[in-house]
């Protein structure tokens, strides 16, 4: 018995992405709030943009629960490592010995953690940064502080950069779905099992 033909999508659900596509995907995901971020600073008179671009940029995920994890994993350890090392302007901003050896345990931290906890790593680096600043004579605590508000900025362009193309794509994948559809009544062939993914 002859097998009666069905119309399949070549959608990401039936083949893998070429790797060039991928590659963009991610450049664009990191481009874009950076893009957003230079045009934001002379507006919000941004004290650090490099901050906010950093945090853009390293939270990027080929998945977007990845990228969510990243996003909330780096808000957290921001928000943790700069409070304490801001209490180095009280407890020991002229003591140069404990502020670089302090800074020498926060980089093994940050080594040690990387791998598996990206949150205290980001903790150990925002510590850190703190520290190098005060001890190179930044006594600023608005400056130092922005490290969070500028951490948070960044995060969020990029978690609604991640959610922006997500949803093209997915309405990328309806219409697609619906042309294969409206294909198939027309040409009178059964119907493709369609599956769209997460």
């Amino acid at each position: 018995m002859e097998a009666t033909p069905r119309l399949t999508p070549q959608g990401p659900d039936n083949e893998t992405k070429p790797a060039w596509i991928r590659a963009l995907l991610l450049g664009l995901q990191a481009a874009i709030p950076a893009v957003l971020i230079l045009v934001l600073t002379p507006i919000f008179r941004l004290h650090e943009p490099a901050w906010a671009i950093t945090a853009a940029a390293y939270v990027v995920s080929t998945q977007t629960p990845g990228t969510t994890d990243r996003i909330r994993r780096r808000i957290i350890g921001t928000s943790i490592g700069v409070p304490i090392g801001l209490a180095f302007l009280v407890l020991g901003a002229e003591d140069h010995l404990l502020l670089w050896g302090a800074t020498a345990m926060g980089m093994m931290l940050y080594a040690l953690s990387l791998p598996k906890r990206y949150d205290i790593a980001c903790g150990a680096y925002a510590f850190v940064l703190m520290l190098t600043m005060i001890a190179s004579g930044e006594r600023s605590v608005s400056l130092l502080a922005s490290r969070v508000s500028e951490t948070l900025l960044g995060c969020i362009l990029s978690f609604l950069t991640m959610a922006t193309m997500s949803w093209m794509q997915r309405k990328a994948e309806r219409l697609q779905k619906e042309r294969y559809r409206r294909l198939e009544r027309e040409t009178g062939i059964e119907p493709a099992t369609f599956s769209l993914g997460s």
